[in-house]
């Protein structure tokens, strides 16, 4: 159990890391050498929600708190996330924290 432990943290740290990068399931399953399944496996089974699901969920996050800290533009955020087009990165923005990424710049403040 604690060697699983240990490779999901390095799973946590490197998707923090990089978290402006390309993040695939296979890039990270390389990464700590294991196959994409049992990747998938075991982050499921210790954090109760898929690797791809926590890979969005902290871009979001790091988002929300460029569009708060920054004054970049929506597009170059979502750019530099790699979320290839604007409008999905504002659909997953809006799912994830109830509001556009214009609105939380408008108000001023994370709402989630």
């Amino acid at each position: 159990m604690m060697e699983t432990d240990i490779l999901l943290q390095r799973v946590v740290e490197l998707i923090e890391d990089n978290i402006n990068e390309k993040l695939t399931i296979p890039y990270i399953a390389d990464n700590v050498y294991i196959s994409s399944v049992h990747l998938q496996r075991l982050f499921k089974q210790k954090y109760g929600i898929p690797i791809a699901a926590y890979i969005r969920t902290k871009k979001l996050q790091h988002a929300a708190e460029e569009i708060m800290y920054t004054n970049k533009k929506i597009d170059e955020i979502s750019y530099e996330l790699e979320f290839g087009h604007e409008s999905s990165f504002i659909r997953s923005f809006k799912r994830e924290f109830g509001i556009t990424p214009s609105q939380m710049r408008k108000q001023g403040k994370l709402s989630a």
